[in-house]
């Protein structure tokens, strides 16, 4: 495979970052705020915050996993940042669906 042949293959790739961002500032929303400016610079980027309000994290939890079982290729990248405690039950249909591709 010649540099040209893998270069148009990394463009093809997208990096999918779910996960908690600021506000509310706390530690695992700052690292990751850190890790997002890091790798912003991929055209291929794709945001997919949780965290928020009660409802917020409802909402996320259900419209989150369609998004990437529509969204996402075999081939996409996953940076998954869980939420601690309880949350992690409403992350799970995410995990899955990155999974399932």
């Amino acid at each position: 495979m010649s540099k040209n042949e893998f270069k148009k293959i990394e463009v093809r790739r997208k990096i999918w970052f779910v996960g908690p961002l600021p506000p509310p500032l706390n530690g695992q929303s700052a690292y990751n705020k850190k890790i997002l400016e890091r790798i912003s610079v991929h055209r291929g980027l794709v945001v997919l915050q949780t965290g928020g309000t009660q409802l917020g994290k409802v909402w996320r939890a259900l419209y989150t996993p369609w998004i990437v079982l529509f969204g996402a290729s075999r081939s996409d990248v996953a940076y998954l940042s869980p939420p601690g405690q309880m949350g992690l039950w409403l992350f799970l249909p995410t995990v899955l669906a990155f999974r399932a591709k």
